[in-house]
């Protein structure tokens, strides 16, 4: 432990507890968030879970957990490029990765959520229209 609260610093990464995010009064989703090379702040770490938790909150039925990764970009001496991955796990449907690169980490943040929202809903969708289709072209399908 080196000052991030419940956190665990290990060879450069920083290791969040898994928190399990409540909204309506039941468990939404198993939402981990890690960091490398980045500190995370206990607002920085909720306004991560407040944004993506938002935007995802119409499919909590279907989402069984949510990691986020947080770098920054030291290849570059005068590029201190902050980047975000995402990675959703829908059950059936897949899993949906998103990738981020901007230079504030809370604008990088905000656009991932936003884009998080149409992916996810996206990948939903033609897994839906993947199962209807196969059904109605069913020999035996009643139509």
């Amino acid at each position: 432990m080196d000052g991030h609260g419940d956190s665990v610093y290990r060879g450069g990464h920083v290791y969040e507890p898994v928190r399990l995010l409540t909204f309506f009064w039941r468990p939404f989703m198993q939402f981990k968030v890690h960091g490398m090379n980045v500190g995370l702040t206990p607002s920085l770490v909720d306004h991560i879970e407040t944004r993506i938790a938002t935007a995802l909150d119409g499919f909590k039925d279907r989402i069984q957990g949510v990691i986020v990764r947080l770098s920054r970009d030291h290849s570059h001496e005068d590029n201190h490029e902050m980047s975000l991955k995402v990675q959703v796990e829908l059950g059936k449907a897949g899993t949906v990765y998103l990738e981020q690169d901007e230079h504030d980490l809370y604008a990088a943040v905000d656009m991932a959520a936003t884009r998080l929202k149409r992916t996810v809903r996206r990948k939903i969708n033609r897994q839906r229209d993947k199962h209807r289709h196969a059904v109605t072209n069913h020999p035996y399908a009643m139509i």
